[in-house]
């Protein structure tokens, strides 16, 4: 059995309403009222907290830059049994059983808004070899397996 764990700082760069627009002033546009039912839709978004992005005149947007360092955690449990049965010089069998449970969270461009994938495995397999003569040789193999894969964003 192996356990893996893991956390690495991953900057994201998103791009963003700027302060103007969350208050309905648009470049080249007359300014407009947000309507109340908006409102919450727009606070699920990060305020900008990098530079405003401007148009190649330099002229406004209405976009800025918010930038993060997300925690990618990771956790990796995964192990393999095998099992190896001579009975004579001519016939043996083994077998073969792997698990893997892993959980990773997947950062996005926003903190608030984490995407967890998690992830199940296993592997079965069986093999048996008879020798009956020199030239004639048996082998019957069967595998089985599963996955499951969740995802929470």
């Amino acid at each position: 059995m192996k356990v893996c764990a893991s956390t690495r700082g991953i900057t994201q760069l998103a791009t963003v309403l700027d302060d103007n627009a969350r208050r309905g002033i648009l470049p080249g546009a007359a300014p407009i009222t947000i309507p109340a039912a908006i409102l919450p839709y727009l606070s699920v978004y990060p305020v900008a907290n990098g530079p405003l992005i401007r148009s190649a005149s330099g002229a406004p947007t209405g976009l800025a830059e918010y930038r993060s360092v997300l925690n990618r955690k990771s956790n990796q449990d995964f192990g393999m049994i095998r099992l190896d049965q001579t009975f004579t010089a001519n016939s043996s069998i083994f077998g073969r059983y792997l698990c893997d449970n892993s959980i990773q969270d997947e950062p996005v461009n926003y903190a608030e808004w984490p995407n967890l994938v998690k992830n199940t495995k296993h592997l079965l397999t069986v093999e048996q070899r008879q020798l009956f003569t020199s030239v004639a040789r048996s082998t019957s193999c069967a595998a089985a397996s599963t996955a499951r894969i969740r995802s929470r964003t």
